[in-house]
């Protein structure tokens, strides 16, 4: 089975294949399968590797893995070759990457270069991971304690934030960067969230998730959403936990005021994360906060790194 699903995910690209019922049974019961994931993080790793680049010369990148409160992490500090500005930047990766991915992944690669083009001073980096694929939730302990205990352990690494804090989440990483936020709102200037993990479907509703597939008909891989569901289901306990907890759901209720926000996804999203972040950039502006929404024509890993630079430069 597991040799069949690292097939099925590689060829989950494209929303057809994604939705062949022997692939969607093989997705199902891989959402709980923690070793099948991993595979499937190496295999999709693989995949991608020309689109991993060595980091900016000169550059330090500093990294390594600490235990707390039971919670094994890895971490990278990545302090920039050039110009450097008082700021802290936190990235929160997306799924199948890692600790490394601000200090070498192509896209961040991009909004790098954006700001030395400019001459613009970068932030210290602090990329945080818990592996290939992992979620902030109050309920299995990593919200609080990245807020509360691994923030300030590696700040003082630093020696302090002397500028301002600065939240960059993509995919699984910004639904990330939104319970971190949610679990302290005043503590981050400006929050970028790029093609969120925002599912516009409570995971505990088949009658809400079959509507979500329709509405996203033609683009959605039913398989990759099949996994996410079943992970959230793990992680929300019931439907009523999902209404009263899930980060769309929260927002939509009060959307923290302190910080300012960008919001980016593709209108072709395969997981239909362009419904959930456009729900929230509307909601957020009708609340009154400050909101830059840039909906790209493209796919789940399409962005706009001039934007996004432009919106976390000094």
């Amino acid at each position: 089975m597991r040799i069949l699903f690292v097939a099925a995910w590689l060829a989950a690209g494209s929303a057809a294949t994604a939705q062949e019922p022997a692939l969607l049974q093989l997705g199902a019961a891989a959402g709980a399968d923690g070793a099948v994931l991993e595979i499937a993080a190496r295999a999709e790793r693989l995949r991608r590797g020309a689109g991993e680049l060595a980091g900016d010369a000169g550059a330090s990148h500093e990294c390594g893995s600490s235990n707390l409160g039971g919670h094994r992490f890895q971490w990278c500090i990545d302090r920039p070759s050039g110009p450097a500005s008082r700021d802290v930047l936190y990235y929160l990766h997306s799924v199948f990457r890692d600790q490394n991915s601000w200090y070498n992944q192509a896209a961040n690669k991009s909004i790098r270069a954006e700001w030395e083009k400019k001459g613009t001073p970068q932030p210290t980096v602090i990329t945080v991971s818990f592996g290939s694929i992992w979620f902030f939730t109050d309920a299995n302990g990593r919200t609080p304690l990245f807020v509360d205990k691994i923030m300030p352990m590696l700040e003082q690494r630093i020696g302090g934030v002397k500028g301002r804090r600065l939240l960059l989440g993509r995919s699984m990483g910004g639904f990330n960067a939104i319970q971190a936020l949610l679990r302290s709102p005043r503590l981050f200037e400006r929050v970028a969230l790029l093609s969120p993990a925002l599912l516009a479907a409570n995971p505990h509703s088949e009658e809400e998730v079959s509507a979500y597939f329709a509405r996203h008909a033609g683009h959605i891989s039913k398989m990759k959403v099949r996994i996410l569901i079943n992970i959230l289901k793990a992680e929300y306990a019931n439907a009523q936990a999902w209404v009263e907890n899930g980060p769309l759901q929260r927002l939509l209720r009060g959307v923290p005021k302190g910080a300012r926000y960008y919001v980016s996804a593709g209108t072709a999203d395969n997981y239909g994360f362009y419904e959930g972040a456009e729900t929230f950039a509307k909601a957020a502006k009708a609340q009154g906060a400050s909101v830059t929404w840039v909906p790209i024509e493209g796919g789940h890993r399409d962005t706009d790194p001039e934007s996004v630079a432009r919106f976390l430069a000094p």
